[in-house]
């Protein structure tokens, strides 16, 4: 037997997490195996990548028989799962509801279909997807070897991106200190040169740890990609190895359940 299928109620929340990630990229990597759904993003110039993962809690019913990879549409996806929002009531008033399901249905014969139903009413939308995908999300970081460990609230970093976007910054400079223990964000442009620093707090910075301090450079129009996920994100755990690599995971909450959105950014320079 082989094949995949999974029926939820969270239509309204993951049709505005698959949004938000298919501004970064329209096309995906689909893997669908006993663990979760998996969808990864990557870029031509390897610097940048991005990793949607949904674990079989979400779902009422999770059956995956196989381990399947599909090139996919993510934009298409949350269109289908947006029309379903829009043309229920009910989903517009409630994020989850026992009435209102959508079924993930993959069969191995190029198709992903999605099942909407409610109440009398019923809907299927059909996506072509594609074998061999070709795509490579080969930004490697090592968790094993983690330098800078925060987290925060995602309108936190939100707005961090948002401030540095105003002042047009071409780069952005990530550093820690120990002495006393702080998170540094720095942004020169042409406008002006910006640092906001940020240290353990309940509502900025809710934990904090600095193996050793470290300081890294990235493209800030990359590190921007996850700009409109971060929005939706209840809260944001940065890490960075000792090879400068960034991993932003962001964590979204559905009643008890979570849903995970990686972004993974390679560092142009050292600058410890």
């Amino acid at each position: 037997m082989s094949g995949f299928e999974a029926s939820t109620a969270y239509v309204e929340p993951l049709s505005r997490v698959f949004k938000a990630v298919s501004a970064v990229s329209k096309e995906g990597q689909l893997v669908l195996d006993e663990s979760g759904i998996k969808i990864q993003i990557s870029d031509s110039s390897h610097a940048f990548a991005a990793f949607i993962f949904i674990p079989p809690e979400i779902f009422a019913l999770y059956a995956c028989y196989g381990h399947h990879e599909v090139k996919i549409d993510i934009s298409k996806l949350a269109l289908c799962l947006k029309m379903y929002v829009d043309w229920s009531p009910l989903n517009r008033r409630t994020k989850r509801s026992a009435e209102s399901q959508c079924v993930f249905q993959y069969k191995e014969f190029g198709q992903f279909e999605l099942r909407f139903s409610q109440d009398s009413m019923s809907s299927v939308c059909v996506l072509t997807v594609f074998a061999d995908p070709e795509l490579d999300a080969d930004v490697a970081f090592d968790a094993d070897d983690v330098v800078l460990h925060a987290i925060m609230p995602g309108s936190v970093f939100e707005n961090l991106l948002r401030e540095f976007a105003a002042l047009e910054a071409a780069e952005l400079t990530v550093r820690s200190s120990n002495a006393p223990r702080r998170l540094h964000f720095t942004a020169p442009s042409d406008l002006a040169a910006t640092e906001i620093t940020l240290r353990e707090d309940p509502k900025l910075l809710t934990a904090l740890n600095v193996q050793e301090p470290a300081g890294f450079t990235y493209n800030f129009k990359t590190v921007c990609k996850a700009r409109e996920a971060a929005k939706l994100a209840s809260q944001v755990s940065m890490r960075v190895d000792s090879q400068g690599v960034l991993s932003t995971q962001l964590i979204y909450e559905f009643d008890e359940q979570k849903v995970f959105v990686e972004f993974r950014f390679l560092p142009v320079e050292n600058t410890s």
